[in-house]
């Protein structure tokens, strides 16, 4: 039986939704980009949506059948992969001490980003760096992805590092691209080919540097956050992760147990011992599916509270509103306004970036 690949896991379907942006940018349609992936476009907008590894290598394969090679598709969509594409591990990243915990807390949780390369940390002549091993990764698309992954690391360097230090070198191990002269407009370093490893170099008095958006108390509610999807992602080939799937793909009609039991052709009893063998309580499950589409609505969308506590099945405001403030500690206003007030910082710093 064949070995699967380790980087044939679930993964969170931001970082596809970009790419197909990108592609729509050069006139590829969805259904053209994802043919054959498996991938329906409708559940790529559920909230905490999740996809195969190889089920987004198949769209990169799609796409660059389409486009041909002179493209810099990668380095565009590593650009638009902001700390906030990644959710709860980019509210982390921000809120970080200094770029090494920052890094750290990138390759802790990798598996919730968009990198397929295996990265790992080290450094000389001056230079702290981040290097991608990609030697494992299918030979059509290997290039893609590493330019991909090297582009987001600059692109997440760029949304914490204070004006005056800047990521300084970017280098590859395949030879220079016919689109080799438009990597510095898009990247704003100059990079080097046919290099003994892929990396992206940062100044190595940096690591230190205090973040200017540094909170502890935020990092590791964040990082919580995250270990706790972590494990959600790992557990999503259990009954458990069936009944969750299901709960979700059904937000605002939420099944009783009996209901969903019936549709999965299993006994009630059955299902309720089995997800207790998995050490899993129906009300959990449902509670957790309500927490995790109520936070992606509150930071994704502008509905009302009103409108999201209609969706998530509550008979009263209220009722959501408590039982938010139960799961995270604060209003759902509260919630969403720190979640304003992050993205006003980000978005200004992104404008003084432009203008350095």
């Amino acid at each position: 039986m064949p070995v699967k690949p380790y980087w044939d896991v679930l993964r969170p379907s931001s970082s596809l939704n970009i790419l197909l942006q990108c592609a729509g940018d050069y006139g590829l349609g969805s259904e053209r980009c994802l043919s054959g992936s498996g991938i329906e476009e409708d559940s790529l907008l559920a909230p905490q949506a999740h996809i195969y590894g190889r089920q987004e290598l198949q769209v990169i394969r799609n796409i660059l059948a389409e486009l041909g090679p002179g493209t810099p598709l990668a380095l565009e969509v590593g650009c638009r992969q902001h700390a906030t594409t990644f959710g709860m591990l980019g509210f982390a990243i921000l809120s970080s001490q200094n770029l090494q915990e920052a890094m750290q807390l990138f390759l802790r949780h990798i598996r919730m980003t968009s990198s397929y390369s295996r990265i790992t940390p080290a450094s000389g002549n001056g230079e702290a760096l981040l290097r991608a091993d990609n030697s494992q990764l299918p030979a059509d698309v290997r290039n893609f992805l590493v330019e991909r992954e090297l582009a987001t690391l600059i692109t997440l360097e760029r949304d914490l590092a204070p004006l005056d230090m800047r990521a300084q070198a970017v280098r590859f191990q395949f030879p220079e691209p016919s689109y080799a002269h438009r990597v510095e407009d898009i990247l704003g370093i100059v990079p080097e080919y046919d290099f003994p490893t892929n990396e992206c170099a940062f100044p190595v008095e940096m690591l230190k540097m205090p973040l200017s958006q540094s909170n502890p108390a935020t990092r590791q509610a964040c990082e919580e956050e995250c270990r706790r999807l972590l494990q959600t992602m790992s557990d999503r080939s259990g009954l458990a992760s069936q009944v969750r799937d299901r709960l979700v793909n059904s937000a605002s009609l939420f099944p009783s147990m009996q209901s969903l039991a019936d549709d999965m052709n299993i006994h009630p009893k059955t299902l309720r011992r089995r997800l207790a063998k998995e050490g899993v309580i129906f009300s959990d499950l449902l509670e957790e599916v309500r927490r995790a589409i109520a936070e992606e609505l509150l930071v994704n969308t502008e509905l009302s509270h009103e409108e999201i506590s209609v969706r998530l099945g509550y008979s009263e405001t209220s009722a959501f509103s408590r039982a938010f403030k139960r799961w995270n500690s604060v209003s759902p206003r509260q919630f969403r306004r720190d979640l304003r007030v992050k993205e006003h910082l980000i978005v200004t710093e992104a404008g003084l970036n432009a203008l350095d």
